[in-house]
């Protein structure tokens, strides 16, 4: 289909130019200008998305954790799957990983009060490895032991 345009157009450019030197030099720059545009960049583009993508789903697992603390006082315990703690705050949770990750993410936590990490690798050429964390300030944790001998 795309030759046959080509053919066409290059046909067109030779009625309208007598000198056939300048037809064949137009129609190699508008070939050359073709390759160039349809392919250049795209590996690039798709892996700035990728990325992009395991950003924008590490934000919202972040903020699914701050829920669930809220909720329950603490971060789930370490080396938890994630989908079943979290599955309350992000729907269809296996989909979700599948399109944002090249692997489900890793959680770790030294201290489910106060602090957590997860580790992830983005879905782009290179598994670019990112992670989010979060430590509360030990007044917090210490107000909380306060609060729960009291009650």
């Amino acid at each position: 289909m795309i030759s046959l345009i080509f053919t066409r157009f290059i046909f067109l450019l030779r009625i309208l130019t007598s000198k056939k030197v300048l037809s064949v030099l137009i129609s190699c720059n508008l070939v050359v200008a073709f390759i160039v545009l349809s392919g250049c960049g795209v590996e690039e583009y798709r892996d700035t998305a990728f990325q992009g993508q395991a950003k924008r789903s590490l934000n919202l697992i972040k903020n699914s954790l701050e829920q669930y603390w809220l909720e329950k006082g603490s971060y789930p315990p370490d080396r938890a799957p994630l989908g079943e703690y979290l599955e309350k705050y992000v729907e269809n949770w296996e989909g979700f990983v599948t399109e944002s990750f090249s692997e489900p993410p890793f959680y770790l936590t030294q201290d489910s009060l106060t602090t957590y990490m997860v580790v992830a690798k983005a879905k782009d050429h290179w598994k670019t490895p990112l992670f989010i964390r979060n430590q509360r300030s030990t007044i917090e944790k210490e107000e909380k032991e306060i609060h729960e001998e009291e009650r």
